[in-house]
């Protein structure tokens, strides 16, 4: 593409506004995943990686696709982001994992939120939101995947406790065997008292 053709700054800035404003009206994820990667390409100066910043997480806040929206994430954290930055795309996240009835698209979501976690405060913060969206679900396989992400967060022992709790509620009334199997390895990860193994 143009990238490979070694072009001028002004060549770029005209590339990345016609990538940037076709990414707008762009539903399909793999082609949005590649217009989203041809824009972090275009943005080699600080200003240039600000700007495209700007518009993915403003595209972000809008989105309601969840591989879509993985995909301008991606996006957001090749390009230096700010603490500010991410919590924004965090923010996003897990306002459209409130939504997300799929676990497929929730493992998505939960993945791309912890990556935005770097420091205690962020962390404890991303943990108490899927802990929050944890305690509403009804789907075993959607709160395992939403238990994988509070593993990585490094979750104090009364947050475990409240993930077991969850997970082993989950478990006593469910009838398929693949979610009961993800809900195990939940409370495996969780590390349950001996009571709590003879249960599950």
């Amino acid at each position: 593409g143009v990238t490979q053709l070694d072009p001028t700054a002004d060549e770029q800035r005209l590339a990345r506004n016609a990538v940037l404003r076709l990414l707008a009206d762009q539903a399909d994820d793999s082609v949005a995943a590649g217009l989203v990667d041809g824009a972090v390409h275009l943005a080699p100066a600080p200003q240039d990686k600000r700007q495209v910043r700007d518009a993915l997480l403003r595209l972000l806040a809008d989105e309601t696709d969840d591989q879509v929206a993985a995909g301008l994430v991606d996006g957001v954290t090749q390009l230096d982001p700010t603490a500010d930055e991410r919590r924004h795309a965090r923010d996003a996240l897990l306002g459209l994992l409130t939504r997300q009835t799929g676990y497929l698209a929730v493992a998505h979501l939960v993945d791309r939120a912890v990556q935005l976690v770097v420091t205690a405060d962020e962390r404890r913060l991303a943990r108490n939101a899927l802990l929050g969206l944890l305690t509403r679900q009804t789907d075993g396989r959607t709160a395992a995947r939403l238990v994988g992400g509070v593993v990585q967060l490094a979750p104090a022992p009364q947050d475990k406790r409240q993930a077991r709790d969850t997970l082993l509620r989950l478990l006593a009334d469910q009838t398929d065997a693949l979610a009961a199997t993800d809900l195990v390895d939940g409370v495996t990860q969780l590390d349950p008292t001996a009571d709590e193994r003879r249960h599950a």
